[in-house]
């Protein structure tokens, strides 16, 4: 009975591994649709700049 409750345990937790990825996934594809990957590297580069005093 121990192992069958692991069994369960163990596919739930992959199945909540996989939902989460695919939430992810989802997640990077509207953002690159929607163009925030440009905005996102333009303020890294402008606290980079600050950072070193530019």
């Amino acid at each position: 009975m121990k192992q069958a409750e692991n069994k369960a345990c163990r596919k739930n937790i992959i199945f909540i591994r996989c939902l989460l990825i695919a939430a992810a996934v989802a997640l990077i594809a509207v953002g690159v649709i929607m163009g925030e990957h440009s905005v996102v590297l333009q303020k890294a580069v402008s606290i980079c700049f600050e950072c070193i005093g530019i």
